[in-house]
């Protein structure tokens, strides 16, 4: 396996593909990285994205091995504006930003790793869990699950006791826990809508979510297949009942672990392949 490295977070997705092997840029820790890595050759570049020089490597490496550039969209539109020579615009969002984006951007969206996300019988050990690290000026926690009691956080930044999981062991955890509450970041309520990846695995997992609602993601979602809620309000209070009538859940579960089966990273990713 060929490895480019540097120094810094990664901020975008690369996907490269030469004529005779398939070469991915993913995003490090993410289900799609470790889907894949054992599948196809993939070259890691880790890129910070106020590094302006590294526009030049990217372009650098394109030239030397002959790589075609397929370059990930969302609200840092400004990577097209800097970089060029790319071959294929994807974005994992929707929205007045994609359509009014001056350039054709496929979408591509999250989903779910099947040989990591799926049902498992499970002793309830949780209300509400939420697993995700914390986010106070983009997800605005105050607003949203603090308002709920008695929360188990996995992941980085919570105030109290946490925990950390590894990827293999969400789907215990959400099948331990009655309900699971999701909620959105501002940069994923702007002119670029994204529904994030949880939303998927939860479902996936065949665990129980309810969270704030996004304009569009009917188109996605059926209104039988997952709970939202438009208001904070109705939000915490639709996330209390569940969790005091548990066996309302179930239709909700079965239809939303039926309907996401569309969203496996496997379909996905053969999908994004043909684009290429």
């Amino acid at each position: 396996m060929m490895q480019i490295q540097e120094k810094g977070p990664f901020q975008i997705s690369l996907f490269i593909k030469n004529e005779d092997e398939k070469y991915f840029i993913l995003k490090r820790n993410t289900t799609l990285y470790q889907n894949f890595k054992n599948c196809y050759c993939i070259i890691r570049k880790e890129i910070e994205f106020t590094q302006y020089p590294c526009y030049q490597n990217i372009l650098h490496y394109k030239k030397t091995y002959k790589y075609g550039i397929v370059m990930g969209v969302g609200i840092f539109d400004k990577w097209v504006e800097k970089i060029t020579g790319w071959d294929l615009l994807i974005t994992q969002c929707y929205g007045k930003g994609v359509d009014n984006f001056p350039l054709q951007l496929h979408f591509v969206p999250y989903g779910f790793n099947p040989d990591l996300h799926y049902p498992t019988k499970q002793n309830i050990l949780y209300d509400p869990i939420f697993i995700g690290s914390n986010q106070p000026k983009n997800r605005n926690p105050r607003k949203y699950i603090s308002k709920i009691k008695d929360v188990k956080y996995i992941g980085y930044g919570w105030p109290g006791n946490f925990e950390i999981s590894e990827i293999d062991k969400l789907s215990k955890l959400y099948n331990q826990t009655i309900v699971c509450p999701n909620f959105y970041g501002i940069n994923q309520k702007g002119d670029f809508y994204m529904l994030n990846e949880r939303t998927y695995q939860i479902l996936a997992c065949g665990g129980f979510q309810v969270f704030d609602y996004i304009p569009g993601m009917e188109n996605y979602f059926e209104e039988n297949t997952l709970l939202w809620e438009e208001s904070t309000k109705e939000w915490v209070r639709k996330i209390k009942y569940y969790i005091n009538h548990p066996m309302e859940r179930q239709d909700y579960i079965q239809n939303g672990l039926k309907h996401v089966q569309k969203y496996s990273y496997h379909k996905i990713m053969n999908d994004f392949i043909n684009l290429l």
